[in-house]
């Protein structure tokens, strides 16, 4: 299957959203958000201490299987891909090309191709977006890849290529690739396939998208995000297992201030 979805920066989150919660509720707005009551407190978070919660895995699971998540928007503290709340994820054979911040010059462009480009002509644009350090965290995309409160992940054959986050500065709260927050037992992330990844940097090799945008401002080219920002849960008792084999870039590049002086590439 392949994905393709563009949305307002700030707001719009990110192309698939899959959160699992113990109730039936009707979406409260559109694209599937809903707000959980405080009363209701049994989730994954609480159920991985149970005696039911290993029996889950092999009825209460998420697999993505040969998909293209291309030309597609992010934000709002969201991946192109986020799940949330089951207890075991895989990934097999996905890739992730040419996908973005939402901003106003790639919206139109991509909104274009599917006919509704006068929704996003009132979207802020790339270089005000990526010159405001005063913006949170949450305004962006927090990865490409954003899994949280899991028990177990495993990525076999995945392809990252091209894909442009907005990065005004380092955060611990984001990633160039995976962010997974409060995962409890494993991760595993075999073959993977990395190109052209160079944080905002890439944005000004895309002239169609970008034609007026003043290079002057990349005098250390790179992401200045981590590939992979590993949360595991604050009350850990036991070591987090991550596995990972047979990783390959190509045209990769780091911030020299942002990370290769301080901060490891991946935590």
């Amino acid at each position: 299957m392949t994905f393709v979805k563009v949305g307002i920066s700030g707001s719009s989150g990110g192309s698939v959203y899959l959160e699992c919660v113990n109730f039936q509720q009707v979406d409260d707005e559109a694209n599937g958000k809903i707000y959980i009551p405080k009363r209701i407190v049994s989730t994954i978070d609480q159920l991985k201490n149970s005696s039911n919660f290993d029996d889950l895995d092999g009825t209460v699971s998420v697999v993505f299987r040969d998909n293209v998540f291309m030309h597609n928007t992010a934000s709002n503290g969201q991946g192109i891909l986020t799940v949330k709340n089951f207890p075991k994820i895989s990934s097999i054979n996905d890739a992730y090309i040419l996908n973005f911040d939402a901003f106003q010059e790639v919206n139109t462009k991509f909104a274009s191709n599917l006919n509704y480009q006068e929704n996003f002509k009132n979207g802020e644009k790339f270089q005000d977006l990526y010159q405001n350090n005063t913006y949170e965290d949450k305004k962006f995309a927090s990865s490409i890849i954003h899994f949280e409160k899991l028990k177990s992940i495993y990525i076999e054959q995945i392809r990252i290529d091209s894909n442009i986050l907005i990065e005004p500065k380092f955060s611990n709260k984001r990633a160039s690739i995976f962010y997974f927050k409060d995962i409890s037992d494993s991760v595993q992330i075999i073959s993977l396939d990395g190109q052209s990844i160079k944080g905002s940097y890439s944005a000004s090799e895309i002239d169609e998208l970008l034609s007026n945008l003043d290079h002057s401002q990349w005098l250390f080219p790179g992401t200045k995000l981590r590939l992979l920002q590993l949360v595991p849960f604050a009350n850990q008792d036991k070591i987090l297992e991550l596995k990972i084999e047979n990783w390959t870039f190509n045209e990769i590049s780091f911030n020299a201030e942002e990370i290769l002086n301080a901060q490891n590439i991946c935590n």
